[in-house]
């Protein structure tokens, strides 16, 4: 596999990563039937079975230097929950590396190293709600 067919998997997986979780985080809201058919508790003012789940999204850009390796913390706002996130960067050559990515309980976190010989600019986005 070359190492550009290895890049675009790498991001396919990051993307339905990120998929996998807005759709738990939709199911969640919904008030749905869990295991051994018991209802989860709905926190008050979580939408009803149907409506749109509000989201905000925010990202954050940073640079990572030629053979080196760096991070980014998305934020979400005062009051949301994390509902998903992820990583994009601007290789075309697929030098920069997507090594760890994250949710934490104020954000999505992202590390990334930079195989190639040039600075590399990358974002980390957060879906919050």
């Amino acid at each position: 596999m070359s190492l550009n067919a290895a890049s675009r998997r790498r991001r396919s997986v990051r993307l339905a990563v990120l998929g996998a979780g807005l759709a738990v985080a939709a199911v969640a809201g919904t008030g749905a039937a869990t295991a051994g058919g018991a209802s989860p508790a709905v926190k008050p003012g979580a939408p009803a079975a149907g409506q749109a789940i509000p989201t905000n999204q925010k990202f954050v850009t940073g640079n990572v230097a030629a053979h080196n390796t760096a991070s980014a913390i998305a934020f979400c706002p005062s009051g949301t929950n994390v509902l998903g996130g992820g990583e994009s960067n601007g290789s075309n050559a697929g030098d920069v590396v997507l090594t760890d990515s994250y949710p934490s309980s104020i954000g999505w976190t992202a590390y990334v190293r930079n195989n190639g010989a040039a600075s590399v600019s990358f974002t980390v986005y957060v879906v919050c709600g």
